[in-house]
């Protein structure tokens, strides 16, 4: 059985001056044993205030994460200028730094407690617990400060990066080993009891949040926009109008909600590639159009929906079928860079808009499945009138 003692062990003569804040990060043992002393520490007050806006930062992503599943945020709001996502991030902050000085540290010490330590320093227990967590803080600050210099706002940011999240997620984890190392240095704990409350539970907690985020975004985008339509085993679908056809990839199925007009709703949830088909009926055209008046018309106003809009035309590949003309349109859309594949068929009596959509990353491994789709287009001739 492990012996407990109830003071911090023996400080070494080291000053706080010799000790470098990189050592934190990869020496952290000696760190905490040449730094801690008792008495005020000025940084431990604006490592609070790091940690507290690093929670704010965490509450954007949060609220922004709702808006995607189709729920409302004020908070969002702020998100859409940096000087409002600075003010409502610095003000929470303030506010959350209270709670984590004083709820925080109580629940680190209880987790001492449950580690083997009897009646653990407060001091002691605050400081490691805040230090373990400006690890894991200090990266999401300098993230979002990046940010700043990069992106237009918080929501273009939280749109287009992967990496640098990727990067703040790896220091939520290495903190856990932190504030293990921190808490066996300074105290005796049971090690097997330190290492579940202070490494694996946290670790479990983290997973398990990551995992109902990923889940629960997943099952929205099923719900909102997977069609109870049953593909047949040709994959060959067609319009509800039962004008057209198309035959659907193999990564495809049917979807709803992407846009209500339309009367042919396809893509991949999966590799975030959309098709919708418009049909316009030659007769109820206020003028009569050539093929390449009409994919101008189509192609101009998609400019209206992109920001720093650029078409790309392609050659004319008029089939038996169609008079067809096709091109594309880069764009920025939501925040994200957006192509658009248009597709315009003309046929004797009515005009149809075929229009892919992926993000612009995946331009070139998409062309060919979109290319598929355009080639596997057809009239069904018996309901054309």
């Amino acid at each position: 059985m492990d012996n407990i003692n109830n003071e911090p062990k023996a400080l070494d003569n080291e000053s706080f001056e010799d000790t470098s804040i990189l050592d934190l990060f990869f020496a952290p043992r000696r760190f905490f044993n040449t730094t801690l002393k008792r008495g005020n520490n000025p940084y431990l007050i604006a490592i609070t205030i790091i940690i507290g806006i690093s929670t704010a930062i965490d509450r954007f992503d949060q609220e922004l994460f709702k808006v995607e599943t189709g729920k409302t945020s004020m908070l969002v709001n702020f998100a859409e200028t940096w000087v409002g996502f600075w003010i409502a991030s610095i003000l929470t902050g303030l506010v959350s730094a209270i709670f984590i000085w004083h709820l925080g540290g109580w629940w680190y010490r209880t987790r001492l407690k449950f580690s083997g330590a009897d009646d653990p320093d407060k001091y002691t227990s605050r400081y490691i617990y805040l230090y373990a967590s400006f690890v894991s803080s200090a990266p999401v600050v300098l993230i979002a400060l990046i940010y700043t210099l990069s992106y237009s706002n918080y929501i273009e940011a939280y749109n287009r990066d992967v990496y640098l999240s990727l990067i703040a997620l790896l220091f939520l984890f290495y903190s856990l080993y932190i504030s293990y190392s921190g808490a066996r240095k300074m105290f005796t704990l049971s090690k097997w009891k330190a290492r579940f409350w202070l490494v694996i539970l946290p670790s479990l907690f983290y997973l398990f949040i990551l995992g109902a985020f990923g889940f629960f975004l997943q099952k929205y985008n099923e719900d909102q926009h997977t069609s109870s339509r049953i593909i047949p085993e040709d994959r060959i679908i067609v319009s509800t109008d039962n004008t057209c056809q198309i035959k659907l990839p193999e990564s495809w199925s049917i979807l709803k909600n992407l846009n209500d007009e339309a009367s042919l709703q396809v893509g991949s949830l999966e590799n975030d590639a959309y098709g919708i088909v418009f049909v316009e009926k030659k007769e109820e055209m206020e003028e009569q159009l050539t093929v390449h008046e009409y994919y101008d018309i189509i192609t101009e106003s998609m400019l209206f929906l992109v920001n720093n809009g650029e078409i790309v035309d392609s050659d004319i590949a008029d089939n038996q079928e169609f008079n067809i003309r096709k091109g594309k349109v880069y764009g920025e859309a939501d925040y994200m860079d957006i192509v658009y594949f248009i597709n315009i068929f003309e046929s004797e009596h009515n005009y149809y808009q075929l229009l892919c959509w992926t993000q612009k990353e995946f331009d070139e491994e998409m062309t060919p499945v979109f290319e598929e789709v355009a080639a596997s287009f057809h009239e069904v001739k018996d309901n054309i009138q």
